[in-house]
């Protein structure tokens, strides 16, 4: 099961998504296109952390982040 946290930019301003002092979470991707359907997103990506090195016995790695092109395209 995955869950989806948003990051947000607003010129030099980061953070995170809350919705009434809650972190949202999305149980999918489509999930975060519907909420974002009415908000126009300039540049999106999917950042995928993975603990693969840990979960093998390796030590972990310094970063261990994929990062993809995002669409918030609405599939229809």
């Amino acid at each position: 099961m995955g869950v989806y946290l948003v990051h947000i930019q607003v010129g030099e301003e980061v953070g995170m998504l809350y919705e009434k002092g809650r972190l949202m979470r999305f149980n999918n991707i489509q999930q975060i296109r519907d909420a974002f359907e009415n908000i126009q997103v300039t540049n999106a990506v999917m950042k995928h952390d993975s603990p693969y090195d840990e979960m093998i016995g390796n030590p972990p790695k310094a970063e261990n982040s994929m990062v993809l092109p995002f669409s918030m395209t609405q599939p229809y």
